[in-house]
């Protein structure tokens, strides 16, 4: 009899398969860039969409930390499911970035009163991240900025990777 025991190591699925020990191991990683074209390509054949795939494929790791292609499943089921809620037949873009930074961050918190000058400050604090962005030579470009709160965030500056990359280089870093 085979067990499989599901083990989070590193970063990385790991699944042991169990017949009398434990002597058999096979990692799975996260999809690369055109694995994730691909699973998307598939994934959204299935739904009436406005979508361009490649620019997808590139923001998904932006708002999630897995993105196994069952992750990528659930993103999309809950962009059909809004929607659908909003009468719409399509999934649109701004669907999908709504459905990734809730999922990230969290809903989206309405404060009971307005506090003008508060978001001002907000405003420039999220201005100062975007200008260090836009005028440092090794960042990647600015992806999607906002002042709502969500979480214990009061504001958000993303940005867009260039490229699947977890290792930087000492000049990104400063």
């Amino acid at each position: 009899m085979i067990v499989m025991i599901y083990a989070l190591i590193w970063g990385h699925f790991t699944f042991f398969f169990k017949s009398k020990r434990f002597d058999h191991i096979l990692n799975l990683f996260q999809p690369d860039y055109l694995e994730r074209v691909e699973i998307l390509s598939y994934l959204l054949s299935e739904h009436e969409h406005s979508l361009d795939v490649d620019i997808l494929a590139r923001i998904i790791p932006v708002f999630t930390e897995d993105e196994s292609p069952k992750n990528l499943k659930y993103i999309l089921n809950r962009a059909a499911i809004k929607s659908a809620m909003e009468n719409n037949g399509c999934i649109s873009m701004k669907i999908i970035e709504s459905v990734m930074v809730e999922m990230d961050m969290g809903p989206e918190i309405k404060r009971a009163t307005e506090d003008k000058d508060y978001d001002k400050m907000v405003a420039y604090h999220e201005a100062g991240h975007t200008l260090v962005c836009y005028y440092s030579k090794y960042t990647w470009p600015v992806f999607k900025v906002t002042i709502i709160r969500r979480g214990q965030a009061e504001g958000v500056t993303s940005w867009l990777p260039d490229k699947d990359n977890c290792v930087h280089s000492k000049n990104y870093y400063l």
